[in-house]
């Protein structure tokens, strides 16, 4: 299933965001994790104590809340403290990104 719509002004990049979405679609758990207060959508997973989130930043800079060259940003979550996000990488080609959330996805996970 494709993501259709997200709560964010104007987002233009939905192809982008339902890409991220469908090549990781093969991970256990992978849902879209996109939250209105977010800058931007994200796909990701949940588990008991960790969230890893991928965020497809706006095709169009001057819509985008973030600075910085890079559209594709990924971030880990401790949920049982509720820390702030840490930050894990970011990139400016989708598929390198893509390939780092998997590998991640995988040592943490698996």
């Amino acid at each position: 299933m494709l993501i259709t719509s997200v709560p964010h002004y104007k987002y233009d990049n939905l192809t982008e965001l339902n890409h991220v979405y469908t090549s990781l679609s093969d991970l256990d758990g992978i849902c879209n994790t996109t939250y209105k207060n977010d800058s931007c959508p994200s796909v990701g997973v949940y588990s008991d104590n960790l969230e890893v989130l991928f965020y497809v930043d706006y095709k169009d800079d001057n819509l985008s809340e973030n600075d910085g060259d890079f559209r594709y940003v990924v971030v880990l979550d401790d949920a049982t403290n509720n820390e702030n996000l840490h930050f894990i990488f970011d990139d400016s080609e989708i598929e390198k990104a893509i390939s780092k959330f998997r590998t991640l996805y995988n040592t943490l996970f698996n």
